[in-house]
């Protein structure tokens, strides 16, 4: 899908255009096209922040207003008045880039945008469910249903049975992120870091980073490139660029 057909797309959703087969299809292809689901976020977003109140169309009203103050006091001529009109264009341009900068860069829209619990493994088929912890299991089971209170209850008693089961470590951690407790999450990530015996080292620096940018504390944003610059996974280190 283009750009183009994604916006009017989203248009068409926004005006309340879409219905039966069409609307159904719109709320399939949100789940499953990531650049879609982000284009509505953003278009969401910025209607929100675009209001009569924002900060935004303040500017832009103050901006109208030097104008009109501009040419009806000083009548400039027809020359002076196209120069005066491309400098308040620009100023105007500029005010909305910063503001869009502004949205864009904020904890809100990049945790929106960019966090994304960790796929666990939930098809067990071949493995002798026998020997499996039946906290782990209903662990994963609630992980996978995005009912991290309850996913993070079990993999807790599920590790206090078993110290080296860092599947369950490193969930816990995750789901504590799907639920915005960055402060129970970042020390199990530091500890998994700093631990080599298991494989979630890149997961685990990826993460942390994501939490250092979006947990509201500005003082923290420089710690997420020190953290990022020990990956090795070349998918996670491309999103990571993304936000540097």
């Amino acid at each position: 899908m283009t750009e183009q057909e994604r916006n009017e797309l989203i248009d068409k959703f926004l005006l309340n255009e879409l219905e039966g087969l069409e609307l159904a299809r719109f709320e399939y292809l949100i789940g499953s096209d990531k650049e879609l689901k982000k284009s509505l976020q953003l278009e969401l977003e910025l209607r929100s922040a675009l209001n009569e109140k924002s900060d935004f169309n303040l500017f832009k009203s103050l901006v109208n207003d030097a104008q009109k103050e501009y040419f009806e006091a000083k009548k400039p001529q027809t020359k002076q008045v196209w120069r005066a009109a491309a400098v308040f264009a620009v100023i105007a341009t500029f005010g909305f880039l910063i503001w869009r900068s502004s949205v864009t860069k904020s904890p809100e829209y990049i945790f929106d945008n960019y966090f994304e619990p960790y796929e666990a493994p939930t098809n067990l088929r071949g493995t002798d469910i026998t020997n499996i912890d039946d906290d782990f299991m209903l662990g994963l089971v609630r992980y996978d249903e995005q009912q991290y209170a309850q996913a993070i209850a079990l993999f807790e008693k599920a590790y206090s049975k078993d110290s080296k089961n860092y599947t369950a470590r490193f969930l816990m951690a995750v789901a504590y992120m799907g639920l915005k407790e960055f402060e129970q999450a970042e020390p199990i990530f530091l500890e998994l870091i700093s631990d080599s015996s298991h494989l979630f080292q890149d997961q685990a620096r990826w993460y942390l980073g994501l939490l250092y940018l979006t947990d509201n504390d500005t003082s923290n944003d420089p710690a997420a490139k020190q953290v990022w610059t020990g990956l090795k996974d070349t998918a996670l280190k491309a999103k990571a660029d993304q936000l540097k």
